[in-house]
C-alpha cells in the first residue's frame, strides 16, 4: 500500500466514525412548521409548530415586520429560522436549505490522522429537512459533496472530494462558502500559532482539498465508483462506431522555423517544410514575424491551411458528431497532437468526453454526459457541467453518417449560420448551444423550420429552453414557421424584414405579446411602441379595459406626445392610472372626453385626488401612522440634502401636483403597507419638491426615483444627488440598481 493509498483510506473512516447530521443538529437554526398565518389591521397572527418541542405556539408581529421579527417558541424559549415549512399535523414536508440560505457550508474540525495532527474539511452543498409532526422528529440529512484533510502548519496534506480543482476555484473566486469551526480548530489554531482569521478565511486552503480526482465509495480503485461504473454501464449499452485517425487529418501544414534576423533590413530567415507537397525551402520574410495558426500558403505548391512557427509539435482541439449504433447521436471531443519532427506529420487523439443523445423510442435515457478521467476511467457528470466552449468550423467534424441522419433536423443550417465569416466571436455556437440543438431535435420538429429561416439565436434560444422544459411560448411540432411561433404569415415576415433578420428570442416574444392583444394588429403600431420603449404589458390592461385595438391606443398616444410633449413610455402608465380612478369614480367611460382626454396630466391629477377623497375614511390615520414608521427607518440627510416622509396624504397629492407626475395615486399602496414613498429635498428649500422615491419595503430597493414630470436623475447633471443617494444606500441597506 502506497503513502497516498494510507491517507485516503484513513480519512474516509475519519469522516464514517464522525455524524456530520449530529454537528447540524447542534449548530443549524430550524425552520418551524407553519398551520396558519391570518393578517388583520396590519397585524399578523401564526399559528405554527416549534422544530425542537414540537408544541404549537401563536406568533404576532407587524405585517410591515415580517421579514425581521424574531420567531421563537413560547414553551422551550428557542428561537427558530423565519423560513417556514407549510403543511399540516399529519403531512411530511420538505425543506431545502442551500445556496442562497446557508450557502456552500464548510465544516471544520481537529482530527488526528495517520499520525498527523490537522484540520478535517468536510464540503456540505445544502441540507435536506424531513419533517414528520406525528412522530416529533425533524430527520436532518447533509448533501456531502467533498472532504478533504489539511494539515495548517509549515505543510499541507490533503485530499479531495467529489468536486473538481476547477470547480473548487470557482466556490472561493465566486460562492464564497461559509466557513463553520468547532472549539477542537481553535484549539488547534492556539497551539499551532496560527491566526484564527486565516483558518477561516484562506482560500487556499480549498484549492488544495480537491486535487485528486476520484471516488467516493470505492476510493482506492476510481475506476469502480458508482459513477465509473453507470459510466462503463451506460457506453456498453451504447456502444460507437470507431473513427478512423485520418478523420483529424484534415488540414494542410506549412512549417516555418525560424533560423535567424537581420536588426538592420528587419528581415526574417526561416526554413520552410510543406506537408501537401514535401517541399523543404528557405524563406525570408520583411518588416514582422509569422505568428502561429494563420493561413498560409505554400510558394512551390500553393497549398497550406495552416502556419506552425518554431516547434516540432502542436495541439488541436477536435468536436466529433457521429451515430450511435442504436439510433443516437454522439458528441466526442478530441486532443489532437501533431508531430512533425522529420518525415510527415504523426497524429495522435485523446478523447476527453462524449455527450449522447437519445433519437430512439427507448424512454429510460434522454442524454448523458460522459467525462474520461484517467486511463479507461469515464465518469457521468452533470447536464450543467457541459462547457461553453467556442466553435469554429475548423474544429467541428461532422461524419457523413451523422450528416445523413441529421439530414431533416435544420442542424446543418443551423451550423453554417454560426460559421459566417461576419458572425462575432461571442455570437459563435458554443458546444453546449449545439447540445441543446441536437437534444431538442430528438423530441420536436420545430427547429428544423426556425433554422432554415436561419434564425440561430432563436433555435439556441428555445433548443436550451426545450431541453430544461421551460415554457416558451411555441408550438413544438407544428407544420409551418407561423403555427410554431403562433403567429399569422404576415408578422413572421414581418420580424425578418423589419425586425431583425437573426432575431432574439425576446424580439418573438415582444410580437406575440402584441398580438395576444390585438391579432389585427399593425406593423406600424408594432414600430411606434418599439421605437418608444412602449411595452405590450401596459398596453394590454388599456386595450382590455376600453375594448380598442392597439391602433387606437396608439393614435391617442402619439397626440399626447405631440400635443402635451408626454413621453408615451411614461404616457401609457399615467393613462391607465387615470381610467383605473376615472373607473372607481363612476366616470362615464363611454364618452371619448373621458377615455382620451385633452389634457392627460391634468385630468389623471383630478381623477386621482376625486379617487382618494371618497376612499376608506381610516385611510388617513393608517397612512400617517405608516409614514411615520418608515419615515423613522429610511430618513437621510447630509449637508445639501434630506431625505424625508410624508406626513399626511395631502402632502403625497401636494408633491404630485408640483412635480406633475402620479405620486398622488399611491396613497392607498402606502396605507396597505405595499410601497414606501420618500421625499429628496435641498436643505436650503425643505418645501419646494425636489425629487419623489419610491422603495418596495420587502425587497429593500429602490423601485423608481423621478422629478418634475417624471425626469430621472442624471449621474452627470445631478451628479452631488446621485452621490447622496449612493450613501444613504449603503447607510440603509438599499439596493439603487433601478435608478
Amino acid at each position: 500500500m502506497t503513502a497516498n493509498e494510507k491517507w485516503k483510506i484513513a480519512i474516509l473512516g475519519e469522516l464514517k466514525s464522525r455524524s456530520i447530521s449530529e454537528w447540524f443538529e447542534k449548530h443549524m437554526t430550524l425552520p418551524c412548521v407553519l398551520l396558519s398565518s391570518m393578517e388583520k389591521k396590519d397585524v399578523t397572527e401564526e399559528l405554527m409548530v416549534c422544530p425542537y418541542c414540537f408544541e404549537k405556539t401563536k406568533i404576532e408581529y407587524p405585517t410591515l415586520k415580517k421579514h425581521t421579527v424574531s420567531r421563537t417558541c413560547e414553551h422551550c424559549q428557542k428561537e427558530f429560522e423565519n423560513g417556514c415549512v407549510t403543511t399540516d399535523e399529519s403531512t411530511k414536508a420538505y425543506f431545502k436549505v442551500g445556496r442562497g440560505y446557508y450557502r456552500d457550508n464548510i465544516i471544520m474540525t481537529r482530527a488526528n490522522i495517520c499520525g498527523e495532527d490537522g484540520i478535517l474539511y468536510i464540503e456540505v452543498e445544502s441540507v435536506d429537512l424531513k419533517y414528520n409532526v406525528a412522530k416529533k422528529r425533524v430527520v436532518i440529512k447533509p448533501n456531502i459533496i467533498g472532504y478533504g484533510f489539511a494539515f495548517v502548519g509549515g505543510r499541507y496534506r490533503y485530499m479531495y472530494g467529489k468536486a473538481s480543482r476547477a470547480r473548487t476555484a470557482n466556490y472561493s473566486s465566486y460562492y464564497h462558502p461559509e466557513f463553520f469551526a468547532d472549539e477542537s480548530v481553535l484549539e488547534f489554531a492556539t497551539e499551532k500559532e496560527i491566526s484564527n482569521e486565516r483558518i477561516l478565511s484562506d482560500r487556499n486552503l480549498m484549492h488544495v482539498m480537491y486535487d485528486l480526482e476520484m471516488s467516493a465509495e470505492k476510493i482506492s480503485v476510481p475506476g469502480r465508483s458508482i459513477l465509473a461504473r453507470k459510466a462503463r454501464r451506460f457506453m456498453d449499452e451504447n456502444p460507437i462506431v470507431d473513427l478512423p485517425i485520418e478523420i483529424f487529418n484534415r488540414h494542410e501544414y506549412l512549417i516555418l522555423k525560424l533560423q535567424k534576423i537581420d536588426n538592420l533590413t528587419h528581415r526574417f530567415y526561416y526554413k520552410g517544410y510543406c506537408s501537401s507537397c514535401g517541399a523543404r525551402y528557405t524563406h525570408k520574410n520583411s518588416g514582422q514575424m509569422y505568428s502561429e495558426n494563420k493561413v498560409h500558403k505554400c510558394p512551390k505548391c500553393g497549398k497550406g491551411t495552416m502556419l506552425f512557427v518554431e516547434h516540432d509539435s502542436n495541439s488541436k482541439d477536435y468536436t466529433v458528431v457521429d451515430v450511435l449504433a442504436n439510433k443516437g447521436i454522439v458528441i466526442r471531443r478530441f486532443m489532437c497532437y501533431y508531430d512533425y519532427k522529420k518525415q510527415g506529420i504523426k497524429i495522435e487523439a485523446q478523447e476527453k468526453d462524449r455527450i449522447y443523445i437519445n433519437y430512439s423510442d427507448n424512454p429510460e435515457w434522454g442524454f448523458s454526459y460522459i467525462v474520461k478521467e484517467g486511463e479507461d476511467i469515464w465518469k457521468i457528470r452533470k447536464m450543467d457541467d457541459i462547457p461553453y466552449n467556442y466553435l469554429k468550423s475548423h474544429n467541428l467534424i461532422v461524419t457523413e453518417r451523422a450528416e445523413e441522419f441529421l439530414k431533416y433536423t435544420g442542424f446543418r443550417e443551423f451550423v453554417d449560420a454560426h460559421f459566417r465569416d461576419d458572425e462575432p466571436l461571442h455570437e459563435a455556437m458554443t458546444l453546449k448551444s449545439m447540445f441543446y440543438f441536437l437534444n431538442a431535435c430528438s423530441t420536436t420538429t420545430c427547429l428544423e423550420k426556425i433554422a432554415k429561416l436561419g434564425w440561430t439565436k432563436l433555435c439556441a434560444s428555445y433548443a436550451e429552453d426545450i431541453t430544461r422544459e421551460n415554457d416558451i411560448g411555441i408550438e413544438p411540432n407544428a407544420r409551418t414557421i407561423h403555427e410554431v411561433l403562433k403567429l399569422p404569415k404576415r408578422l413572421v415576415t414581418y420580424i425578418t424584414e423589419h425586425v431583425n433578420q437573426n432575431p432574439y428570442s425576446s424580439d418573438v416574444a415582444r410580437i406575440q405579446n402584441f398580438y395576444s392583444i390585438d391579432e389585427n394588429v399593425m406593423p406600424e403600431d408594432l414600430d411606434w411602441c418599439a421605437a418608444h420603449n412602449v411595452d405590450a404589458g401596459n398596453l394590454r390592461r388599456i386595450v382590455r379595459l376600453l375594448n380598442i385595438s392597439v391602433h387606437q391606443a396608439v393614435e391617442y398616444l402619439e397626440r399626447v406626445r405631440v400635443s402635451q410633449c408626454f413621453i408615451p413610455k411614461s404616457a401609457v402608465i399615467e393613462w391607465y392610472d387615470y381610467l383605473n380612478a376615472a373607473e372607481n369614480i363612476q366616470a362615464d367611460l363611454s364618452d371619448k372626453t373621458v377615455r382620451y382626454p385633452s389634457s392627460l396630466k391634468r385630468e389623471h391629477d383630478r381623477a386621482s385626488f376625486k379617487y382618494q377623497v371618497i376612499k376608506d375614511k381610516n385611510k388617513e390615520e393608517r397612512f400617517r401612522k405608516i409614514c411615520k414608521e418608515y419615515g423613522e427607518t429610511y430618513s437621510y440627510e447630509s449637508e445639501k440634502y434630506q431625505i424625508v416622509a410624508p406626513k399626511d396624504m395631502q402632502d403625497l397629492f401636494e408633491e404630485g401636483r408640483r412635480l406633475n407626475h402620479c405620486v398622488g395615486t399611491y396613497a392607498d399602496r402606502i396605507a396597505e403597507g405595499r410601497t414606501c414613498v420618500c421625499f429628496i429635498r435641498k436643505k436650503e428649500n425643505p418645501d419646494q419638491p425636489y425629487f419623489t422615491v419610491e422603495i418596495a419595503p420587502d425587497e429593500e430597493r429602490v423601485r423608481q426615483i423621478h422629478g418634475l414630470s417624471n425626469r430621472n436623475v442624471d449621474r452627470t447633471r445631478d451628479h452631488e444627488l446621485y452621490q447622496f443617494l449612493k450613501k444613504w444606500a449603503k447607510a440603509k441597506q438599499i439596493n439603487i440598481s433601478a435608478m
